[in-house]
C-alpha cells in the first residue's frame, strides 16, 4: 500500500542518479567538489531515511486512524441496532397497551349496555306497577263512590219514609182533631151552661199562644229571613224557596265536607301521578310545568280596573287549558273521581285535570294574599274563576268541574260551609284550615280567612243573566254560606264566624247582593252587622265583634245605606 505522502522530488528519488551526476561532474570539478558530492549524498541518504521513517509513521498513524474509524462505525452500528430493537420493543408494548384498552372499552360498553337494559326493564316494570296501582286506586275510588251513593240513597229513602210517616201522623192528628171538633159541636148544645167558661179558657189559651208566637218569631227571625228565595226581575220578593242543603244538620254538613276533602285528596294523588311523568317522559313533564308557570304568571298579573289587560290574561289561561286537553290523550281518569255528584263514567285527560287543579290552587293562594291588602283585587279573580268554569269546552260531557274549586275551599276555609269545629283546639284549627307553617299567628290566619270570604263573595255573586253559559257557582251558594253562619247558636260561635261575616259582607259586593235578594239581603246585612255581634259570648271575641260592628259605618260612607 503506497503512502499518500510519498514525494516526487527527483533529487530524493534515487541515489544512483545522484552518483551519475556526481561522476559526470567529477571530471570537471576538483577534489573538493568530490567531497562535497559525497557529503551531499550522505545527507541525501539521511534525509531519505528520515523521510521514509516519517512516511512510515504517517502510514501507521493513518492505518490506526482508519481502525479507529472502523471501530467507531461498528459501535455506531451497534448503538443503532440497540435503538432499533428498543423502538421495536416500545412499539410492541404500545400495540399491547392499545389492544388492552380496546378490550377494556368493549368490556365497559358491554357492562353499560347491560346496565341500561336492566334500568329499562326496571322502568318498564315500575310503569306497569304504577298503571296497576292507578287502576286499583281508581277502582277503589269508584267502589267508595258507589258505597257513598248507596248510603246517600238509603238516607234519602229513610228521610222520605220519615216524611211520609210524619205526613201520615199529621193526617191522623188532623182527622182526630176534626172528629173532636165535630163531637164538640154536637155536644155544644148540651153544654150551653159551660160555654162561657170554655170561651174564657179559649181566650186565655189564645193569649198564651200569641205570646209564645211572638217569642218564637223573635228567636227565629234569622231563619225566616234567610230562608227566603231570590227576588223576581222587577224586585218583588217571590215565594220562599229554601235552597237544597240550607237546613241540613251538622252531621250532614260534615259528611258532605268529608266528600269534598276526599276529592281534594284525589287531586293530590293526581299531582303525584303527573310528577311520575318526569321519570318516563321528562320532556313532556317540562312542557307541562312550563304551561303551569304561564298560568301562574297570568293569575298573578290580574289587576283591578284593567278590564282589557285582564281579558288577555284570561284568554292566555284558557289557551293553556285547551293545550292540556290534547297534549296527552292517552293518560285519562274517570270524571267521577273529581265530582261529588256521580254521572255516567267518562274519561278525562289527566293533564287537563292537573291544570284545572293547579289553577285552583293558585287562585285560592292569590285570594289569601292579595285580597288581604286590597278587597278590590277579589273582583278580577272572581271574574277569572267564574269564566273558566263556565266555558262549555272546559265541561267534559257537559259536566262542570267546579267541585274541584269547592274542594280546595273546603280544605282552606271550612267555616264558610257551616262547619263548627273547635277553634281553640289544635285538631279543630287544623280542620278549619289553619296551617302553622303558613300562618305565623292567629291574626295572619284571620286576615287570610277574611280575604278568602271576600273572594268567595266575588265568585258566587256573579251575574250570568246576560250570559249564554250556566253559572258554575250559583248565587245560592253565597246565601247558604251566609245563612249557616248567621244561624249559628251563640254558644257555638267562634272568632272565625265574625271574621267570615266581615269578609262576606264587604261593601264592595253588597250592591250585587241587594240586586239578587232585595229586601231579604238588607235584612241579612242588618242581622249580620247589628244583631249577630250583640249576644255576649264566654270567649269574648270583642275585637272581632268590633270589626264587624264597624261595618255599619262603611255601609253609610260607601253605599249611603243605613241599617
Amino acid at each position: 500500500m503506497s503512502s499518500p505522502y510519498q514525494s516526487t522530488d527527483r533529487l530524493r528519488s534515487s541515489p544512483s542518479l545522484l552518483r551519475a551526476h556526481g561522476h559526470s561532474r567529477s571530471n570537471r570539478n576538483s577534489y573538493h567538489e568530490v567531497q562535497s558530492a559525497q557529503i551531499m549524498e550522505d545527507m541525501s541518504r539521511m534525509l531519505s531515511d528520515e523521510d521514509r521513517t516519517f512516511k512510515r509513521k504517517l502510514d501507521e498513524e493513518a492505518l490506526l486512524q482508519q481502525r479507529r474509524h472502523v471501530a467507531a462505525l461498528e459501535r455506531a452500528l451497534q448503538q443503532h441496532e440497540a435503538v432499533r430493537r428498543s423502538a421495536e420493543h416500545t412499539y410492541e408494548a404500545y400495540q399491547i397497551d392499545v389492544e388492552r384498552q380496546r378490550v377494556a372499552r368493549e368490556a365497559a360498553q358491554t357492562r353499560r349496555l347491560a346496565e341500561e337494559r336492566r334500568k329499562l326493564e326496571e322502568d318498564r316494570q315500575a310503569e306497569i306497577r304504577r298503571v296497576e296501582e292507578a287502576r286499583q286506586q281508581q277502582e277503589a275510588n269508584r267502589q267508595e263512590l258507589e258505597r257513598l251513593e248507596q248510603e246517600r240513597k238509603r238516607e234519602r229513602e229513610l228521610a222520605q219514609k220519615k216524611l211520609e210517616d210524619e205526613a201520615k201522623a199529621r193526617q191522623k192528628a188532623e182527622q182526630e182533631r176534626s172528629a173532636a171538633e165535630a163531637k164538640a159541636r154536637e155536644e155544644e148544645a148540651a153544654r150551653e151552661a159551660q160555654r162561657k167558661e170554655q170561651e174564657r179558657q179559649q181566650h186565655q189559651r189564645q193569649q198564651q199562644q200569641q205570646q209564645e208566637a211572638q217569642r218564637a218569631q223573635q228567636t227565629s227571625q234569622s231563619a225566616s229571613v234567610l230562608q227566603a228565595g231570590p227576588r223576581g226581575s222587577a224586585g218583588q220578593i217571590v215565594a220562599p224557596n229554601v235552597p237544597p242543603g240550607l237546613v241540613t244538620t251538622q252531621a250532614e254538613r260534615e259528611k258532605l265536607h268529608d266528600t269534598y276533602l276526599a276529592l281534594h285528596a284525589q287531586c293530590k294523588v293526581l299531582r303525584r301521578e303527573i310528577m311520575q311523568i318526569k321519570t318516563s317522559n321528562r320532556q313532556m313533564y317540562d312542557t307541562i310545568r312550563d304551561n303551569a308557570r304561564h298560568v301562574k304568571l297570568a293569575v298573578g298579573q290580574l289587576a283591578k280596573n284593567d278590564t282589557a289587560g285582564n281579558r288577555k290574561r284570561i284568554n292566555t289561561i284558557q289557551e293553556h287549558w285547551n293545550w292540556s286537553i290534547g297534549c296527552c290523550p292517552s293518560e285519562t281518569a274517570d270524571i267521577n273521581l273529581y265530582r261529588t255528584q256521580p254521572v255516567d263514567p267518562m274519561q278525562v285527560p289527566k293533564v287537563f285535570l292537573y291544570m284545572v287543579n293547579y289553577t285552583v290552587k293558585i287562585i285560592v293562594k292569590q285570594i289569601a294574599y292579595e285580597v288581604t291588602v286590597d278587597p278590590e283585587r277579589a273582583e278580577p279573580i272572581g271574574i277569572l274563576t267564574a269564566t273558566l268554569f263556565s266555558k262549555p269546552e272546559f265541561k267534559p260531557g257537559g259536566h262542570s268541574l267546579s267541585d274541584m274549586f269547592l274542594a280546595k275551599f273546603h280544605k282552606a276555609h271550612a267555616t264558610m260551609f257551616g262547619l263548627r269545629f273547635n277553634e281553640l283546639t289544635e285538631e279543630g284549627r287544623k280542620a278549619l284550615g289553619f296551617k302553622p307553617d303558613l300562618y305565623s299567628n292567629k291574626t295572619n290566619w284571620h286576615n287570610a280567612v277574611r280575604a278568602l270570604s271576600r273572594g268567595y263573595a266575588a265568585i258566587t255573586l256573579r251575574d250570568f243573566s246576560r250570559s249564554q253559559n250556566e253559572n258554575p257557582f250559583p248565587n245560592r251558594l253565597y246565601w247558604e254560606a251566609l245563612s249557616r253562619i248567621l244561624t249559628t247558636p251563640v254558644e257555638e260561635r267562634m272568632a272565625l264566624h265574625y271574621v267570615t261575616i266581615e269578609g262576606m259582607l264587604d261593601p264592595l259586593f253588597m250592591p250585587r247582593f241587594i240586586k239578587f235578594y232585595g229586601n231579604n239581603a238588607v235584612a241579612a246585612m242588618r242581622l249580620g252587622i247589628l244583631e249577630f255581634p250583640k249576644p255576649p259570648h264566654k270567649e269574648g271575641h270583642e275585637l272581632q265583634k268590633t270589626g264587624l260592628a264597624n261595618m255599619n259605618v262603611k255601609f253609610q260612607e260607601k253605599l249611603n245605606l243605613r241599617l
